[in-house]
């Protein structure tokens, strides 16, 4: 499944102000993967949408096959990044945190 598919119909499985408290307000998150994508939550909704956010809270960068694996539960977003395979950049503190809400929902 496409990655970007795979973040869309998992987080539309909460509702947007319950992700906006759980990853501490409104935030864009930016991947930068061989097809960009950015996650936009606000109170209003939610949005997954291709292309390249004009301004990033959080920016991830690194293949796309590991963000699919991190958001299936195959890697530990930490390891991920202790490896290399993935880039953090921005607010960690709200990355850490959308990683346990996509863990819960999956």
């Amino acid at each position: 499944m496409n990655v970007v598919v795979l973040v869309d119909s998992l987080l539309r499985r909460t509702y947007p102000t319950d992700l906006v408290a759980q990853v501490g307000g409104e935030k864009v998150f930016q991947f930068l993967t061989e097809d960009p994508f950015y996650i936009s939550l606000r109170r209003e909704g939610v949005s997954v949408v291709r292309g390249r956010a004009p301004t990033a809270d959080v920016e991830v960068e690194g293949p796309s096959s590991v963000v699919e694996d991190v958001v299936q539960g195959k890697v530990s977003p930490v390891d991920a990044v202790l490896s290399g395979a993935l880039k953090v950049r921005g607010d960690l503190a709200a990355a850490g945190r959308l990683a346990s809400v996509v863990r819960r929902v999956m």
